[in-house]
């Protein structure tokens, strides 16, 4: 199977250092092949006999976390997944700069008990929308200045999160057609 995984946090502002190059060598290892790697903030496309996403997750984040001394928080979603993910898109992509559009991975799929402590206004003009295990973002002047983060939903929804900018995930589903 065909798998994206989104690992958080990982060589930011100098900290938790993780080379590509090393994290290849490690998914390789632990029996991944066609690892392609995009940017160095750690997005990573793969293939696996495993089957089991919850098992493989698991497996990657101890090893990341074995190999690298901290721990990874890593997603994973299966190209079948990512593919739903960008035609579920409730923003108009046609109309809005793909810098302001980002996608949020969950860890898993809300309970409607944390979705009742997200506050619709809460971003001000920015938007979003959850939709099973992502969150939909559309950002009026940019991630930066947003309050739309992934702290904001983390705590929100008792879970970690992840945002990629629509260009990026656009970029690593193309990378996993291309290794179809």
């Amino acid at each position: 199977m065909q798998y994206v995984a989104i690992l958080r946090g990982i060589n930011v502002g100098g900290h938790h250092i993780v080379p590509m190059s090393q994290l290849i060598v490690l998914l390789e290892q632990k029996g991944c092949v066609d690892v392609k790697t995009y940017i160095q903030s750690g997005n990573v496309v793969f293939r696996s006999k495993q089957k089991n996403v919850g098992k493989l997750e698991k497996q990657l984040i101890e090893a990341i976390e074995q190999e690298f001394g901290f721990p990874v928080p890593t997603l994973l979603r299966t190209r079948e997944e990512l593919e739903e993910a960008v035609v579920l898109n409730p923003f108009d992509v046609g109309a809005t700069d793909l810098k302001l559009l980002h996608l949020m991975f969950l860890e898993r799929e809300p309970k409607p008990e944390d979705l009742k402590r997200l506050d619709a206004c809460y971003g001000g003009v920015d938007q979003f929308e959850v939709r099973g295990r992502h969150v939909y973002l559309q950002y009026d002047a940019g991630s930066a200045k947003s309050k739309l983060t992934s702290a904001y939903f983390d705590s929100r929804l008792q879970m970690t999160s992840s945002a990629r900018n629509w260009r990026t995930v656009l970029a690593l589903l193309d990378l996993m057609r291309m290794l179809a």
